[in-house]
């Protein structure tokens, strides 16, 4: 029970002071439960200790040294991390994306230089509102970022069980997905002309588009909604940072669902150039739509077999 509520406490500090905290907090605690009757029990002390303590949240505050409130105690470490990414992740695929259209694209340094801070600046500013305005909402409305618990009178009984290390989610393997997304999807929308086969031909290059720009307008809401499923899985895997069951179907869930809009836009033959059909069928033994058939077979196999660990995971 004392390591679960140094835990919960801890996880709410920066690194730097997390030593220390738990230093003190075992001496405390310590401390405490020999001021106790001697007649009690062992864990009804530490459970009038904890008590006397309170929530694990007032404690990070206590130890943290100051309050912070743009978003609020609760939330704050959390949104600051989540911030930090997605704006991280954002300036990376502007810069990505802009690399790419000056290569086939040149433009005037000046030019170049506004088009980018401009496009820096905005897409950045809006991510930071859409995170900022979903943790607002959270603290809102008081839904809790960790397991459900009454605010109201602290009970150490309710602390969550120290995680197992396959219950635990790297932080990495979200921050890369949401990299991922952040660079994919100005590509799509700032440079998807340029997204082809290049062939190395004298005396020029080759190319062959992938989409034709009149196929693609009709998906882009589509495939702004997988890429807006997408980000939200992965900030919810990051800010929960361990399965649990809720966490794995809803995870699930919108996989799934994301994985249904890719399949119905990708099985659109009106997406793709015509002259990427006519040449793959020239110089491939097999059919473009035997090519996506594999394709969503893969898409489909791949999303149920994480669906399935996910909810595994989450259930143990």
């Amino acid at each position: 029970m004392i390591d679960r509520y140094i835990h919960e406490v801890l996880k709410r500090l920066p690194d730097k002071l997390r030593g220390e905290t738990e230093r003190d907090l075992r001496e405390l605690i310590q401390k405490k439960m020999t001021e106790l009757d001697p007649a009690l029990s062992e864990e009804a002390r530490i459970d009038q200790v904890l008590r006397e303590l309170g929530d694990p949240a007032g404690q990070a505050d206590h130890y943290r040294g100051r309050q912070r409130f743009l978003i609020g105690p609760a939330y704050f470490g959390k949104y600051l991390m989540v911030l930090k990414i997605v704006s991280g992740a954002i300036f990376l695929g502007i810069s990505i994306a802009t690399m790419i259209r000056l290569i086939f694209a040149p433009q005037t340094m000046g030019l170049m230089v506004a088009d980018y801070l401009s496009a820096v600046f905005s897409a950045v500013l809006q991510g930071a509102a859409w995170v900022t305005g979903i943790f607002a909402l959270l603290e809102y409305n008081e839904v809790s970022l960790n397991e459900a618990e009454d605010k109201s009178v602290f009970d150490p009984a309710k602390l969550p069980d120290l995680p197992e290390k396959k219950a635990l989610i790297p932080k990495s393997e979200p921050i890369v997905a949401l990299i991922l997304t952040a660079v994919f999807v100005p590509l799509l929308y700032v440079s998807a002309e340029k997204l082809g086969v290049y062939q190395s031909l004298k005396p020029a290059t080759g190319f062959t588009p992938l989409l034709s720009d009149q196929g693609l307008a009709p998906f882009k809401n589509m495939l702004l909604a997988v890429f807006a499923l997408n980000i939200l899985i992965e900030l919810m895997k990051l800010v929960k940072g361990r399965w649990t069951l809720p966490l794995a179907l809803v995870t699930s869930a919108l996989n799934i669902v994301s994985a249904l809009i890719i399949v119905f836009t990708i099985t659109r033959m009106s997406l793709y150039h015509p002259e990427l059909l006519l040449n793959f069928e020239r110089y491939v033994p097999f059919s473009f739509q035997r090519l996506i058939a594999g394709i969503t077979a893969v898409i489909l196999i791949v999303t149920l077999a994480e669906s399935a660990t996910a909810i595994y995971k989450g259930s143990r």
